[in-house]
């Protein structure tokens, strides 16, 4: 008998496998977006403003562009410029070291996960100015275009880096670049100024 269940049970979990019914889960891999990592391309002292460009993955390239004491990110594949300044937050801010793709069970990327350090203000004189805070923000990647689709407070929100994961996971898929707004998800701490 027992080994007529084990029988039965491989051949339900052949035909699970071959109809797709088991599919492997997201991975992530990481890109460096260090600064000292990556190839400066521009820079204009005068105004403050630069671009790099780091390397990416699956034939995509990645551009940082610092400009008003904020850096923007975007994408381009196979040495193109990418069509757009990308994406930013509001509050003055710098990135963290490494960018997180999350991939599909054939390898390509449909998500990016990056840890902004955002000032929380107070530059005036005799206040002390605030810690900066950590927004991780999660964007959806698809076809080398890229919107925020979340973010998470990095300090305040336990296992942020794991919520940000599952979110990326589940939303992608159904979320409207073009329609829909990124939400804030986790702990929210002090205002981080991001909405």
């Amino acid at each position: 008998m027992r080994k007529r269940v084990s029988a039965i049970a491989a051949i339900i979990a052949g035909c699970l496998v071959s109809s797709g019914g088991l599919q492997a889960a997201p991975a992530s891999v990481y890109s460096d977006i260090a600064l000292d990592k990556c190839t400066l391309l521009e820079e204009e002292p005068e105004f403050g403003s630069a671009l790099w460009r780091c390397d990416g993955i699956a034939g995509y390239d990645i551009y940082l562009r610092e400009g008003d004491l904020r850096f923007y990110i975007a994408f381009g594949r196979d040495g193109a410029f990418p069509g757009t300044h990308g994406q930013t937050l509001a509050p003055f801010n710098r990135l963290g070291e490494k960018l997180e793709w999350r991939l599909d069970e054939e390898g390509r990327p449909f998500a990016t996960i990056v840890r902004y350090f955002v000032d929380r203000g107070s530059h005036q004189a005799g206040i002390d100015p605030l810690p900066d805070g950590q927004v991780l923000v999660v964007s959806k990647f698809e076809d080398g275009e890229s919107c925020h689709m979340a973010f998470i407070d990095a300090l305040e929100t336990p296992n942020a880096n794991a919520v940000a994961r599952n979110v990326a996971d589940d939303r992608s898929a159904h979320f409207v670049c073009r329609s829909d707004a990124p939400d804030l998800e986790g702990v929210v701490g002090e205002d981080l100024g991001i909405r």
